[in-house]
């Protein structure tokens, strides 16, 4: 039972800044796509950055493995962001 609600727990806990950082680094690359981000993720930063050496996070562990969502919500931030810097620049 403590398992279980442990696991649960994590369901809720808010997304790694370090995950953040690299979403942010992708989409800044040209990479926007959800589906490819969420693959590079996986693949590459938790299996080869985050758990080197270590055991890998648990799947339910939404600070390490995020929903569709929660992914398509900082791509979003990550774009409009980078647009209003475009346009907020002055002509001189």
């Amino acid at each position: 039972m403590f398992t279980i609600v442990f696991q649960a727990a994590g369901l809720r806990m808010p997304i790694d800044d370090r995950f953040k950082a690299y979403i942010r680094q992708m989409v800044n690359d040209g990479i926007d796509n959800v589906a490819e981000v969420r693959r590079l993720i996986t693949e590459v930063y938790i299996k080869r950055e985050l758990s080197a050496g270590k055991s890998q996070p648990s799947i339910l562990n939404r600070r390490y493995f995020p929903n569709k969502r929660d992914y398509s919500n900082i791509i979003r931030a990550v774009r409009v962001a980078h647009m209003h810097s475009l346009v907020d620049q002055e002509d001189r």
